[in-house]
């Protein structure tokens, strides 16, 4: 049997095994049996070598542009800060050649080699020190070499929409076209020493040969036995063999290019072929589906306890968002903060991972990709551009996942009750550093009242609907819990008048009121600073005006340092006294967690002239 055919015959298992060492994480055997898949892979391309391209036309030399010389020069030594970028921005164009491809055979234009898949290879070589990636899109011819990688910023992708955008319909068709700057390819002269470019335009005539190492020059000469579509062969510098490993290559097509429309072989072996989940019709994506992304974007082996996909555009621009909500997360058993969990993508191709910029510091939670072609961007498409438009999408996106929130609490309260009970610090902090949008973010609070059970939450929204005609005001007190709460001398003139109080038991909850101050035209009150007094109730044993002022003379006098005014209430029943225009127990409790050694000043006491003191 010939050597050909043995590894032809391992192939199929050896990449079995190693799919299977890579679930297993065994890092040592899977690259021993990288090594077999290799040494096919190079000895299949020696073997295909001898039908290979060749240049059969002599080179004809051509200068770059003085503007593109220059641009060559930022592009290697300072516009990009990775140098594995250069493999995304390749893998971009690779795409937007194949969505054009894809555009004219729906097109019904006449076009070479149709049986040709729409899809990307990568091949890797150590033993020579390049990396190749080709694709069988739409191809370039001799003018167009010339046109778009020898003028600055010309990826022609831009150019080809506005060719055929005849009408709306065909500019959808166009919606996954990528390229924006078209400086992507220069890119390549990072990392080599010379690239070469072989191409064959979908239209047909002659396959033509580019070659050039940066310098400022580049050669052009006719080829033959090319294939449609674009083949780069990059020789890489000696500091960067790194890009001539298949693990290595393998990672950073995961992390920038995972979710191209089209498929990526590396050396033959399928890496991708997903897709972009979060661009399609959200009917068409399967719980399955979800849970899968949900998990290896999130790093994480819970499933989400809400999924919130839309697709939504105005004047200024489009977004396609899918946003998962954690079940639980680290905060809470005291791990440090979480990072921002929000990927932001521009047509399918990475460009920030765990973006703080594009969602509130108060949603860090939620897990999920945001996906738009506006999002204005660096020229090196490795940052967004800090800018009014940025900060518009945040507070967009952030509404559209407060109003989701709203219709997941209404349609099952369980459900939402158990997500409240893990993430309603987050919503609090929102409240507390969100001056403009507090009171939208108030609507998804939810309290203990003492009108309701223990352990049964509800809305300031439903409280409103339960206040008498009489009430002005809705009323608050934070305590540590229920018990300390109801034992409370400040609620008890409130409970004599039926009147409900929410209550809250976190620190957090006093700053909550306090910065909110107002809700649907009500101002939200402690009751520790109620201004309601009960009705004057005479009764045998009561003080009298003039005994009960005496009474209060005399406090004052004993405890100087501690009371600094002393008056009458009859708010009280079944305390004797209680503190008035003091810092509230959640304020007090906050400055001693700072270890601020800061002493009570002198209070205001009201005492209860008809209680039994004994």
């Amino acid at each position: 049997m010939s050597t050909m055919k043995i590894f032809s015959k391992l192939r199929s298992p050896v990449f079995h095994i190693e799919n299977t060492l890579r679930r297993r994480k065994n890092i040592r055997l899977i690259k021993k049996i990288s090594n077999v898949i290799e040494s096919y892979d190079n000895f299949d391309k020696s073997k295909k070598e001898s039908h290979s391209t060749k240049v059969s036309g002599s080179k004809t030399t051509h200068n770059f542009q003085a503007e593109t010389r220059e641009l060559l020069n930022i592009v290697s030594k300072s516009l990009y800060t990775e140098k594995e970028v250069f493999i995304r921005e390749l893998l971009s164009n690779a795409s937007d050649a194949l969505e054009k491809m894809r555009f004219k055979q729906a097109s019904g234009e006449q076009l070479i080699q149709t049986q040709k898949k729409l899809e990307i290879n990568v091949f890797t070589d150590k033993s020579k020190n390049t990396i190749t990636m080709q694709d069988y899109g739409i191809g370039m011819n001799k003018e167009e070499l010339i046109r778009n990688i020898g003028t600055i910023a010309r990826s022609g992708s831009k150019e080809f929409k506005h060719a055929i955008k005849k009408s709306e319909t065909d500019g959808k068709k166009l919606d996954s076209i990528i390229g924006q700057f078209g400086v992507g390819f220069y890119s390549i002269f990072m990392v080599s020493d010379k690239v070469e470019v072989f191409s064959q335009s979908s239209k047909g005539d002659q396959g033509y040969y580019w070659i050039s190492d940066g310098s400022g020059s580049y050669q052009i000469a006719e080829a033959e036995n090319v294939e449609r579509g674009c083949k780069i062969v990059i020789h890489l510098k000696s500091d960067c063999q790194e890009f001539s490993d298949k693990f290595r290559v393998e990672t950073i097509i995961k992390k920038y290019s995972s979710y191209l429309q089209f498929p990526i072989n590396l050396n033959n072996s399928l890496i991708t072929s997903i897709g972009a989940l979060w661009s399609r019709t959200p009917n068409n994506v399967t719980d399955e589906q979800h849970k899968q992304f949900y998990q290896s974007i999130g790093n994480t082996y819970d499933i989400p306890h809400y999924i919130y996909h839309s697709h939504f555009e105005n004047v200024k621009y489009n977004i396609q968002c899918l946003i998962y909500f954690p079940g639980s997360h680290s905060e809470k058993v005291g791990f440090g903060r979480l990072d921002p969990g929000v990927s932001v993508y521009s047509r399918k191709v990475l460009i920030k991972a765990k973006a703080k910029e594009i969602l509130p510091d108060w949603l860090r939670f939620v897990k999920g990709v945001v996906d738009s072609e506006n999002i204005p961007l660096h020229i090196s498409r490795e940052n967004m551009q800090d800018s009014k438009l940025i900060k518009e999408i945040n507070e967009t996106l952030m509404l559209k996942i407060i109003e989701f929130l709203k219709r997941q609490s209404k349609k099952d309260t369980k459900k939402f009750k158990e997500f409240y009970k893990n993430f309603n610090t987050f919503f609090k902090e929102g409240i507390c550093t969100d001056y403009k949008n507090r009171r939208k973010i108030a609507f998804l609070l939810r309290y203990e009242t003492t009108k309701k059970q223990k352990g049964e939450l509800t809305s300031i929204d439903d409280y409103i609907e339960r206040m008498k005609d009489e009430q002005k005001d809705i009323y608050f007190l934070v305590s540590p819990n229920r018990e300390t709460a109801l034992s409370s001398p400040y609620l008890e003139h409130l409970n004599e008048k039926d009147i409900e109080v929410l209550l809250g038991y976190n620190q957090i909850d006093q700053f909550v009121f306090e910065n909110l101050l107002t809700y649907r035209q009500k101002d939200l009150v402690s009751v520790e600073k109620s201004k309601i007094e009960a009705e004057i109730k005479k009764e045998d044993e009561t003080l009298t005006i003039e005994e009960s002022e005496e009474l209060c003379k005399w406090i004052q006098g004993q405890i100087p340092e501690k009371i600094s005014e002393c008056g009458i209430t009859w708010r009280l029943k079944n305390h004797p006294v209680l503190l008035v225009d003091h810092e509230s127990q959640a304020v007090r409790s906050y400055i001693r967690a700072l270890n601020e050694n800061v002493g009570l000043p002198p209070q205001k006491m009201h005492i209860n002239p008809s209680h039994k003191v004994k």
